[in-house]
């Protein structure tokens, strides 16, 4: 449950605040009407500064790799494809942000506000749904430790190898010539800098959209549904008349509705471009990521191993977890849904039954397909075919 007082609002509130110190999300959590609301002018502009600054830095990387491959070793050129992966997925996910910023902020308001209402009707919520899934919680805490301390991370990795490509740093002639480098002089520590600065900006937001609202609303749905199943089916008991049993499931059916709105909007959100990209850079990612750690680990410092290392755990995160249980909400609501129409005490005619029959599950879409709990699974697996076969093949 995602609102203030319930089991998951830490873990999306605090990464927020977080996110706010660096101006890379357009929203800001507000105590007094415990919603979510877009930044003032001033730091809106800043906001969009930074977006513009990450958008020509991962333009300047690509032309760089692009421009510079018969210069740059096949190695190296594995490397910076993992970077490249990594780098596009935090910019996928800003640009979400930037692209459909008011649906967003409808969205994520829209769940604060279905949920208030949701337990306002329910008087005891069971310890499972209050306490939360543990699995969740260490992934929003992994995902986002992992995102914020990225820069960090980079910096070191760039200060012991600084020709590490497509950096600033590799960009210098002596690193195309593949030149001894020698010792770091300012302005290549200033190139460190602004290479550890730009991950400051880009990974926060892919942690906070992918772990904390993506998982979140997902997990979310899941509870949703099992309160709203739960409440159906006390009030469908045998004490009951069958007009009283009709009113009350034609209530808790309402809310159903609600949930519709929600995933409708999640899929105008994430529908086109956030859903499709994540899966097609991430999968990569992966392939990539498992090659350069199992065939290259010998030639690349502890620093770069270990922030291939985080690449690769971010990225099977995403596909396994967060997208997983995305997927998991269709199969949830088809069990839901065929529980309603079996509902007894109502007769063949009743209304509530006739509406209970005309819901559908609830999918969430990418394209013109929707995501099931399958189908993280097979792009693991693709991840996997591919990968024996690079290195089958090398």
């Amino acid at each position: 449950m995602l609102s203030k007082g319930q089991s998951y609002f830490f873990y999306w509130v605090y990464p927020t605040n977080l996110c706010n110190l660096s101006f890379c999300i357009p929203y800001k959590y507000d105590e007094k009407s415990e919603s979510l609301q877009l930044l003032g002018s001033r730091s809106n502009r800043v906001y969009k500064v930074t977006l513009l600054s990450n958008v020509a830095y991962l333009f300047l990387m690509c032309a760089h790799l692009l421009l510079n491959r018969d210069k740059i070793t096949l190695q190296n050129m594995l490397v910076g494809a993992v970077i490249i992966f990594a780098y596009f997925t935090a910019g996928v996910c800003r640009l979400t942000f930037f692209l459909w910023e008011d649906d967003g902020l409808c969205l994520l308001n829209g769940f604060l506000q279905f949920e208030t209402n949701l337990l306002g009707n329910v008087d005891n919520l069971c310890d499972k749904i209050r306490n939360g899934v543990t699995y969740a919680k260490v992934v929003f805490v992994l995902a986002n430790a992992s995102c914020m301390s990225m820069g960090i991370l980079v910096g070191v990795q760039l200060y012991f190898a600084p020709c590490t490509p497509p950096y600033l740093g590799s960009m210098r002639s002596a690193c195309l010539n593949q030149e001894s480098p020698g010792p770091i002089d300012f302005l290549g520590m200033i190139g460190i800098l602004i290479d550890a600065g730009m991950y400051f900006h880009a990974a926060p937001p892919a942690g906070l959209i992918l772990a904390s609202y993506l998982l979140c609303m997902g997990i979310s749905l899941q509870e949703y549904l099992s309160v709203m199943s739960g409440k159906l089916m006390l009030h469908n008991d045998v004490f009951s008349t069958q007009g009283q049993s009709e009113t009350r499931a034609i209530t808790s059916l309402r809310k159903y509705n609600a949930c519709r709105l929600l995933v409708a909007q999640m899929n105008i959100m994430f529908r086109n471009v956030f859903i499709p990209g994540l899966y097609c850079v991430a999968s990569n990612g992966i392939v990539f990521a498992l090659y350069v750690i199992i065939r290259l680990h010998e030639e690349i410092s502890l620093a770069g191993l270990s922030f291939f290392i985080m690449m690769l755990m971010d990225f099977l995160l995403t596909v396994g977890v967060d997208l997983a249980s995305v997927g998991r909400v269709y199969s949830v609501s088809v069990e839901v849904t065929e529980t309603w129409r079996k509902m007894e005490n109502l007769g063949r005619k009743s209304e509530a039954r006739k509406i209970a029959k005309s819901f559908p599950p609830l999918k969430i879409r990418f394209g013109d397909n929707f995501v099931d709990h399958l189908t993280s699974l097979s792009v693991l697996d693709y991840c996997l075919n591919w990968t024996v076969s690079l290195l089958l093949m090398t």
